[in-house]
């Protein structure tokens, strides 16, 4: 499978529908609660006034068979430019055919030779974190994940319905 006619493409507008079914699957497969995004919020971080993230599209034969949705990140120590892969699908169907590396290397590219490509990676996945190990990527050693949600996240929650750990933006 891996000879397959890949195209790699940033994401349009048009293409939300289709981001937010990959989201929906993806959360779907890691054993997540339901999804409770909206679509809007979606179209908004990655198209909005505001937007602060991008996404592209991995396509065979003009299908989407995945993506990464992706921002940019600096670290502040070592003076290099990044970028954060916040999620990395591919359909099951198109998986062990090359398309997560060629998402992760068209990331690497936009980054340059001095920039980083990070992400993290759920403990609960071992065929993930052997993919990415088969990449060269490797765990970084005495960081761990914290999160601080706003004060007011809860009232927040009782007037959307997401619980503070689904609501990361404000």
């Amino acid at each position: 499978m891996s000879s397959l006619p890949l195209s790699i493409r940033a994401a349009t507008p048009e293409d939300v529908t289709q981001l937010d079914a990959f989201v929906r699957d993806l959360a779907e497969e890691e054993g997540l609660p339901e999804a409770t995004a909206r679509l809007s919020d979606l179209e908004e971080a990655l198209f909005g006034a505001d937007a602060f993230a991008h996404a592209i599209l991995a396509e065979v034969e003009g299908q989407a068979v995945g993506f990464a949705l992706y921002y940019a990140k600096y670290a502040t120590v070592s003076g290099r430019r990044g970028i954060h892969i916040e999620d990395l699908y591919v359909a099951p169907s198109f998986r062990n055919s090359q398309i997560g590396r060629r998402l992760i290397e068209w990331l690497q590219q936009r980054v340059g030779p001095r920039g980083m490509v990070e992400w993290w990676v759920m403990r609960s996945s071992p065929a993930a974190i052997r993919f990415y190990q088969r990449l060269g990527a490797r765990e970084l050693d005495g960081i761990a994940v914290y999160r601080l949600d706003h004060p007011d996240l809860d009232q927040q929650s009782s007037l959307t319905g997401l619980s503070s750990a689904e609501v990361t933006h404000i």
